[in-house]
C-alpha cells in the first residue's frame, strides 16, 4: 500500500532556478532561430550578419528567460507567504 503525503512548496530558490531556465533557453535559443531563417522570416545579406544576428538572439533570449524567471519566482516566492505554496502528493 502507498502512502501519500501531501507537502507544499512554500519557496523556490531564485537564483537556482533562474539559472536553470537560463540553461534551458540557452540549449532552445539556436533552434527558434534556425526555424525563423528556414521559414523565411527573416533574411540577411551577408555570412557575418546572420552570424552576429545568431548569436545575439541567443544572448538575448538566455537573458531575458532568466531576468523573466527571476521576476516569476520571486512573485510567486511572496504571494507563497500569503497563499500558501502549491501542493504536491509524494509518495
Amino acid at each position: 500500500i502507498f502512502m501519500v503525503k501531501k507537502m507544499r512548496v512554500k519557496r523556490f530558490g531564485v537564483l537556482s532556478v533562474a539559472n536553470i531556465t537560463a540553461l534551458v533557453y540557452l540549449v532552445l535559443a539556436p533552434f527558434s532561430f534556425l526555424i525563423s531563417y528556414v521559414s523565411g522570416a527573416i533574411r540577411f545579406d551577408s555570412f557575418l550578419e546572420g552570424l552576429t544576428a545568431f548569436f545575439l538572439n541567443i544572448i538575448m533570449l538566455t537573458f531575458s528567460g532568466w531576468v523573466g524567471t527571476v521576476i516569476v519566482v520571486s512573485l510567486y516566492n511572496l504571494f507563497s507567504k500569503r497563499i500558501g505554496g502549491i501542493e504536491v502528493s509524494l509518495e
